[in-house]
């Protein structure tokens, strides 16, 4: 049996096992069998109803001006994006769904089918053991997110905020008094070319390839050094395949990844770094070049600081080196985030990102400054 097709199965047997183990506790206090009713005795049985629940409508909208500060390059104001998210639970809060709707005036990148999608969309259940999704979600390798708005090198790489189809299990349990233990184990079957990676940087651009059988792992033991103050060691790492149907002569690779993140929180501020190593197909093999397939060691790391109840400032580090190519991006975007009211956000970020080959003068890929008006419901 091929290794992606057995682990496909192996993955989906866990979970149907977990589901199932679930399904029975519940059902453990129930009778065997329920007494046959007696039509005289209740002539007019009340008609069966489905428990209420909950369903919550939330969103956002978001308003980004981008001033380039590079020659040749056009400022814009837009509508960056809609979000609209519906959370639904039943009454006893066992199983539910997430969908988050993103819309705009124009498509986000040029290999998006519609300038409507799907960010998220899933179905959950609680298990013992944490609860299953299935669906679309983000893969989880490394921190989530820095917080920024414009971004880092993983996410225009691919490598962060991406979703794909699958299941997962995400769970956290404290093991101790002021120690727990968070994780995540996921199976994408296949990707849905949605994500924020610059067109011709990865799979999600690519018509012509697939990322096909992926899982990931991820562990995060967390101590709490007191009122406000926590230590949080990360270690994830992810495995996949991208099969090529086409095109130019790149054939069908494995892709790993392994990373290591260490989060700091002390009262109001927020400091991280993480370190990821990916290991793809070499330069000789990519006609077309495209960085988030190739070999490449990341890092990313910052400081969050509220300094006043509606002042929070950040600064954000992110780099690649691609030891094939002999090439480093490396972005810096601080930032700051002021709360005009209570659902109304202004975000200013200064965006500088450049390329640094190791043989020649350095090229800037972005330098810009961005305002975004955020308002929340």
């Amino acid at each position: 049996m091929p290794r992606p097709l057995r682990l496909r199965r192996v993955f989906v047997v866990a979970v149907s096992l977990v589901l199932a183990a679930g399904t029975a506790r519940a059902e453990g206090s129930a009778p065997a069998a329920a007494p046959t009713p007696d039509p005289a005795a209740d002539p007019a049985p009340a008609p069966v109803r489905a428990p209420s629940g909950s369903f919550d409508l939330s969103g956002g909208i978001y308003l980004f001006e981008y001033l380039p500060a590079l020659k040749g390059v056009d400022p814009k104001l837009e509508i960056y994006a809609f979000l609209l998210n519906v959370d639904a639970a039943t009454a006893d809060k066992g199983y539910g769904l997430h969908v988050q709707t993103r819309a705009r005036d124009s498509k986000l990148r040029s290999y998006f089918v519609s300038d409507v999608w799907f960010q998220e969309a899933y179905v959950w259940a609680k298990t013992p053991v944490g609860d299953v999704h299935a669906g679309k979600f983000y893969r989880k390798v490394g921190v989530l997110w820095d917080d920024s708005f414009f971004g880092n090198v993983q996410y225009f790489n691919g490598l962060k905020l991406n979703p794909d189809y699958g299941m997962e299990l995400v769970g956290s349990r404290p093991l101790a008094p002021g120690f727990s233990l968070d994780y995540s184990a996921q199976y994408f079957a296949n990707n849905d070319h949605v994500a924020g990676s610059l067109p011709g940087r990865d799979v999600e651009s690519d018509p012509q390839a697939s990322l096909r059988d992926t899982a990931t792992a991820r562990v995060v033991p967390t101590w709490s050094l007191g009122a406000g103050r926590s230590l949080a060691l990360g270690l994830s790492g992810l495995a996949g395949h991208v099969e090529r149907t086409g095109g130019p002569a790149l054939p069908s690779f494995s892709l790993s990844q392994a990373a290591g993140d260490v989060t700091l929180t002390w009262g109001p501020t927020v400091s991280y770094v993480e370190v990821l190593r990916q290991n793809g197909i070499q330069p000789a093999l990519s006609p077309d070049l495209r960085l988030g397939y190739l070999d490449g060691t990341y890092l990313l790391a910052g400081v969050r600081w509220q300094a006043l109840p509606r002042l929070s400032l950040r600064i954000n580090y992110s780099q690649v080196d691609y030891p094939g190519l002999r090439t480093t991006e490396v972005e810096w975007v601080p930032g700051a985030v002021v709360g005009l009211h209570d659902k109304l956000d202004l975000i200013v970020e200064y965006d500088g990102w450049k390329s640094e080959p190791r043989g020649g003068p350095d090229v800037f890929i972005d330098k810009s400054y961005d305002l975004v008006l955020h308002y929340s419901f």
